[in-house]
């Protein structure tokens, strides 16, 4: 039963005397398990009691010192209505809310309007218990299933917050509503609190745009997910070709990410939302880097009306070459491994150009039409990219070749395609 009666410095009092005990029977107990550990197993013995019983200490602390602050609000809680009427004692019900550290229990008064008949906790708000679940666990909640499926995040979740007896079990069905709920209140935030977008203006660097998709599996089949990311960052340091792989890449300043299951006419008007939310008025000071995908390229030009500089990920050109080569030579063959080191070398120091003569060239020497068939492919896609693929040029002007972003957005795929719903 709540301390209704006391003063508040015996409130106090009796919560440093409660909290004492138990602090001390803590260090007993860790001492004890200590002088009793074998030999080479002080350390892994006494850690195991410090885990579970100092977690134990914490939860019961917490829910002491919110006990304690329920107890003193309520000596001076106003016991009239809103309506004018007065609010009738109907005594004491406890209150469970989930934390962090384990399920705490607060005993807090109930009263009921004569008049309205309003029924109220009178130091719900003020305590912060209103909801069920606390921030700290939400955030774990959160975090657990931030890369991964549900029934992931449920066992994550027991090891982050194991072994805490007195924390139930939260089923895969809890975390994806927790995650819906603070999904919700971030979307809310990010586009109405101008804290979320306000340091993008302030930060200095070349404005960068990243963006890719992939399909997920839906409670309404298969849809694609798509993700955008404006940023900004320092210029590196000028290279040469061949040290594209091993310079510097400074760490973007500020990042501004938003993503959606959307159709890409849909989803790339988000572009063009951003982009004023952002207040970024010169287009061709927007870099776009992103992989071969056509519907990217299709919005860059329509969203930045064709001002934009667009770059090649070196990583995606690289990779689309290596398919290539391995369908002309065979895969790790002396022949691949050549044409695609020549290839690369050719890229890097010369763009399309280069690359373009060689695969025309092979395909006019080449007898074989089941192997023009990659060559024809390769020569499109260089054709398609052409304007793309000045490396040298943005190596000599600081630009990247890749964006490191880019791979959290791939990192994204990986988690869309691996999660599945309920």
């Amino acid at each position: 039963m709540p301390n209704y009666d006391k003063t508040a410095e015996q409130i106090e009092a009796e919560t440093d005397r409660i909290l004492l005990e138990q602090a001390k029977a803590f260090i007993r107990d860790l001492r004890q398990t200590a002088n009793n550990a074998p030999y080479g197993k002080i350390v892994n013995r006494s850690e195991i009691v410090a885990v579970e019983r100092g977690r134990e200490f914490t939860r019961l602390a917490l829910e002491t010192i919110v006990q304690e602050q329920n107890d003193l609000l309520e000596k001076n809680e106003t016991k009239q209505c809103s309506c004018g009427g007065n609010r009738e004692h109907l005594g004491y019900i406890s209150k469970q809310t989930v934390s962090a550290v384990g399920t705490i229990k607060t005993e807090r008064i109930y009263r009921q309007c004569k008049l309205c008949q309003d029924k109220v906790y009178p130091t719900d708000d003020m305590l912060g218990i209103t909801e069920r679940y606390t921030v700290g666990l939400r955030s774990l909640a959160v975090y657990a299933a931030a890369d991964g499926a549900f029934r992931k995040a449920e066992k994550r979740l027991q090891v982050f917050c194991a072994p805490q007896k007195r924390l139930r079990k939260l089923s895969a069905n809890t975390i994806k509503k927790l995650c819906d709920q603070e999904s919700a209140k971030m979307k809310k935030w990010q586009e109405n609190d101008p804290q979320s977008w306000s340091t993008f203006d302030a930060s200095e660097g070349e404005i960068e745009f990243t963006t890719d998709g992939t399909c997920v599996s839906t409670t309404e089949g298969w849809k694609e997910a798509r993700v955008g990311i404006y940023s900004k960052r320092s210029s590196g340091t000028p290279a040469m070709s061949d040290e594209w792989a091993t310079r510097h890449l400074p760490r973007p300043h500020v990042a501004i990410a938003f993503a959606a299951i959307e159709e890409k006419d849909v989803f790339r008007k988000r572009w063009r939302y951003w982009l004023n939310r952002l207040e970024i008025t010169d287009l061709s000071e927007i870099s776009v880097l992103a992989d071969g995908a056509p519907w990217i390229w299709d919005a860059s030009f329509l969203e930045f009306s064709g001002k934009s500089r667009e770059n090649l990920d070196i990583y995606h050109a690289l990779e689309y070459l290596s398919h290539k080569g391995e369908a002309l030579f065979g895969k790790e063959t002396q022949e691949y491994k050549w044409w695609y080191d020549t290839m690369r070398s050719d890229l890097l120091s010369g763009g399309a150009k280069p690359l373009l003569d060689r695969v025309r060239m092979m395909t006019e020497l080449e007898p074989s039409n089941k192997a023009k068939e990659p060559l024809r492919l390769l020569e499109n896609y260089l054709i398609f990219h052409s304007g793309r693929m000045n490396y040298l040029e943005r190596l000599a002007a600081t630009g990247f070749l890749r964006q490191k972003l880019l791979f959290q957005v791939h990192n994204c795929k990986r988690i869309f395609f691996h999660t599945r719903p309920f």
